[in-house]
């Protein structure tokens, strides 16, 4: 009496974001049925398996919370709940903006203003929205501890961005003296993710090394 004759029709995926909203992201769709999720070292990885960022290892489907505290500005408001997973989600790139620097602010809002345009003109390709995640605010207890040392938030925010969220590209560093440790770091971490500096001018930074491989393009731009 505890057996009952009920419908055992398997539903048979179509894509990656089918499996992703059934059983979370970084599941994917193969021949039809959806395969669990692997393991995530960055949020790269999270993002050629349908979508989302990777923390603890996993991959999860909305932007994580930055441990730093540092990395607290999203860009559209409200941003932090949409969901990052499927070919319709938005696409999230980085800010690192030093707000304490006289030139920091304005850069900063130039970035938003050209976002907030391509966000109100259709997007990308696709009709896809950027939402942008932005670094160097300062706020909370444990965004203060960095004040003093200002190499180790940049590399706290560049592991945030390029590792957490795998953002294709941050605007940023503005300085110098940031973005050469920033650019030794995500060769070092093997992030393929390009900084684009709107100040940096040392003639450092036309010597160092900006690839992961050979023939690869440069990941540092000015």
């Amino acid at each position: 009496p505890g057996c009952l004759l009920t419908n055992i029709h398997v539903d048979q995926c179509q894509s990656n974001g089918d499996c992703a909203a059934a059983f979370g992201a970084g599941s994917t769709c193969s021949d039809g049925f959806c395969v669990v999720a692997p393991a995530c070292t960055t949020g790269h990885d999270c993002r050629r398996s349908g979508g989302g960022a990777c923390a603890a290892g996993e991959c999860v489907a909305t932007i994580p919370a930055d441990p730093s505290g540092a990395c607290v500005t999203v860009e559209p408001a409200g941003s932090e709940t949409v969901s990052l997973v499927g070919p319709d989600a938005p696409l999230v790139v980085g800010g690192m903006f030093f707000l304490d620097d006289t030139f920091g602010p304005p850069i900063r809002d130039g970035a938003t203003l050209a976002l907030r345009q391509i966000n109100q003109f259709g997007g990308l390709s696709g009709g896809r929205q950027l939402v942008m995640v932005s670094c160097g605010n300062f706020v909370g207890k444990q965004a203060d501890s960095y004040k003093n040392d200002r190499e180790a938030f940049v590399l706290a925010a560049t592991d945030y961005l390029a590792g957490t969220l795998g953002v294709p590209f941050i605007v940023g560093p503005l300085r110098s003296a940031d973005s050469v440790p920033a650019v030794a770091h995500i060769i070092k971490q093997g992030y393929p993710t390009l900084l684009i500096s709107p100040s940096a001018t040392s003639a450092l930074l036309s010597g160092d090394i900006d690839k992961l491989n050979s023939g690869d393009l440069g990941l540092f731009w000015r």
